[in-house]
């Protein structure tokens, strides 16, 4: 599964993946890893029995990075989840 997300350089923003719907009755997030391209700025990484959560920062204009969220879940399945984030000029 892929989600795609816009963001500006001058952006400072959480983004969440919710992982609910692929979760079995009982089954719960108990580890979560991002991968991220050096062309972006990871901060606090955070997860909940359902979601995870990355802080990103930076970026290059007009540049688009792939990161890469991976999980494990009480009962030891694994899934990996793509996410483009693409650098676009702030609106005004």
């Amino acid at each position: 599964m892929s989600y795609t997300f816009r963001k500006t350089v001058e952006g400072d923003l959480d983004y969440e993946l919710d992982y609910s719907e692929w979760l079995g009755v009982g089954e719960a997030i108990i580890s979560s890893e991002w991968t991220i391209p050096a062309t972006i700025i990871g901060g606090v990484e955070s997860f909940t029995d359902t979601t995870t959560t990355i802080k990103l920062s930076g970026g290059t204009l007009h540049q688009r990075n792939r990161l890469l969220n991976t999980i494990v879940t009480s009962v030891a399945n694994m899934d990996a989840r793509t996410v483009i984030i693409d650098i676009v000029v702030k609106e005004l």
